[in-house]
């Protein structure tokens, strides 16, 4: 079977066909032959990981030239057995051509059309159109891959995306830290700095920690903290079993981490609510199956996929990505103040890496603190096409599960 994919911005539209067919052949069309091939690198990287072995041929055509583009088409037409043409991309004369072709070799071409929300694939011949579902998943790393970037690891470059590993004892932990982080999250990230500052001046032997307490009171108060308030944290922290054999007397005080996952998560603020999203969405369910088929937190894209060892490198990094079929869902999680400048961050890394089929979340906890400035934010976020989840501290087990199940609606 050979596909004809019309070229089209919308990178993903590129190459549906070929994931759910399984073709031998893919003939791209366009205007642009650098652009399609440099494209199509990617494309057959993505399709050899799932073993389609099609081959991957571009032919670039005069795009305001009809009866040219309808000559092409036709030749492709000619030397196949069969023809199917995908229609959700290229421009309308594009379209035209394909109906012109259609009608002259009825027998040899079929059309075809994708709904990426529902799933469905639509097929149609001489003999009428059919519906079929088309089982589809696209991962993270093959959705940056499509849109011609890639998703850079911490054994790449320090900071970048974390393989985080989420056995069901550590979406426990982190529904303890959640819960004492949802009680107070301002406090809970100038409290979580002061036990960061803390852990990076003293080593640790094996997972514990042992800390003199006049150091301790020194940093609580360099960042005006009360002591008192530190130390329920601390206690908080040991009661969820977080901290192993707390202890405290005038001299020093000193805990065992859990693991090394739970002391990562406690030495910097503001990762707890993503890894609350994460945890959450992939318990997700629909139908008996997963609802996001991927979860992704701290994600390192990376815009055009070469890592620059020197110099510039254009690159984002997005708190939590889910995938729904072949849909990407975008989430910035801010556990306190929200400045507007992050709605654009957001807005520029979904559209550079999901076009527009992405889905753009904000998830906030302390909007309702913000005053006059969280109507404005709002308001932004809706003129962006960004869905807010508000006050999240304060939803319970069931409400959380109910926003984020929907958020790739």
């Amino acid at each position: 079977m050979t596909i004809v994919e019309f070229f089209d911005k919308s990178a993903i539209e590129n190459i549906l066909s070929a994931l759910v067919c399984r073709p031998d052949r893919v003939v791209f069309i366009g205007d642009s032959l650098k652009r399609m091939e440099r494209r199509v690198t990617a494309y057959r990287q993505v399709l050899e990981s799932r073993d389609i072995r099609a081959e991957l041929v571009c032919k670039s055509v005069n795009k305001n030239d009809l009866l040219g583009i309808a000559k092409v088409l036709s030749q492709i037409v000619e030397q196949e057995e069969q023809c199917v043409f995908n229609l959700d991309g290229g421009d309308e004369l594009y379209l035209v051509a394909v109906g012109m072709v259609a009608q002259h070799y009825p027998e040899k071409v079929k059309l075809q059309r994708f709904n990426m929300r529902s799933g469905t694939v639509f097929e149609c011949d001489t003999d009428g159109c059919t519906r079929n579902t088309a089982e589809l998943e696209v991962t993270v790393a093959e959705n940056a891959l499509i849109y011609g970037g890639r998703v850079v690891y911490d054994g790449e470059k320090a900071g970048a995306t974390y393989p985080w590993l989420f056995t069901e004892s550590f979406c426990e932990d982190i529904r303890g830290m959640w819960r004492v982080c949802s009680r107070n999250p301002k406090a809970w990230n100038l409290l979580l700095g002061i036990l960061d500052k803390l852990d990076s001046l003293f080593p640790l032997e094996g997972q514990c920690l042992t800390v003199p307490m006049e150091e301790a009171l020194t940093q609580i108060k360099k960042r005006r903290a009360k002591e008192s308030d530190f130390f329920a944290f601390l206690e908080s922290l040991a009661q969820e079993g977080l901290l192993l054999g707390y202890r405290q007397n005038d001299d020093y005080f000193t805990f065992q981490y859990k693991d090394h996952q739970v002391r990562r998560c406690l030495t910097k603020a503001g990762q707890i609510l993503e890894l609350m999203i994460a945890a959450e969405a992939m318990e997700a369910e629909q139908d008996g199956k997963p609802l996001y088929h991927d979860v992704a937190t701290g994600v390192y894209l990376d815009w055009d996929g070469d890592l620059a060892e020197y110099g510039a490198d254009t690159s984002n990094e997005i708190d939590v990505l889910l995938m729904k079929g072949a849909i990407p869902v975008f989430i910035s999680c801010k556990n306190g103040q929200v400045e507007t400048e992050e709605l654009y961050k957001l807005n520029t890394v979904a559209r550079r890496f999901g076009g527009i089929h992405a889905k753009r979340v904000l998830v906030a906890s302390e909007l309702d603190k913000m005053g006059s400035k969280a109507k404005y934010l709002k308001e932004r976020a809706q003129d962006m096409g960004i869905r807010i989840v508000e006050n999240v501290d304060q939803m319970s087990d069931k409400e959380l599960k109910k926003a984020i199940r929907a958020l790739w609606q």
